[in-house]
């Protein structure tokens, strides 16, 4: 018998969050329910030097962050990397003003409530 090949293993990942509690807490879900192993971004700028240095599938996108907010970078990988799909993480969608319809009419590939987060990416990315 073959052993089975797990596509999602394949997915090159991109993890922006400013807190390093929750980029270390998605990096665990994503390894022990998907066997993808993400990079790390602390910021929007770190995030476009590794975009720029090397090809990823799926971004997972926080929209509250200093420097450069999700809204600006997800406007940004868009126009410079439009094949990323770019999966949008928040808490609130308040603090943007921005409905989560908006955020996908603006090219983010899905929408997600940090509180919903565990059950709902991991769906997602197994679609893939």
């Amino acid at each position: 018998m073959l052993p089975s090949h797990n596509p999602q293993k394949d997915l090159k990942l991109l993890v922006i969050d400013d807190n390093h509690q929750w980029r270390s807490m998605l990096k665990d879900i994503l390894e022990q329910e998907l066997g993808i192993t993400p990079v790390l971004a602390g910021s929007g700028n770190k995030a476009l030097n590794l975009l720029a240095a090397d090809p990823f599938d799926v971004v997972t996108l926080d929209l509250s962050m200093p420097e450069m907010d999700g809204v600006q970078l997800l406007k940004l990988i868009r126009q410079n990397f439009p094949k990323i799909k770019v999966i949008i993480i928040s808490v609130s969608f308040d603090e943007t003003g921005l409905t989560p319809r908006v955020l996908l009419e603006r090219g983010a590939f899905a929408v997600i409530s940090k509180m919903d987060v565990i059950a709902k990416l991991v769906d997602i990315l197994r679609a893939l």
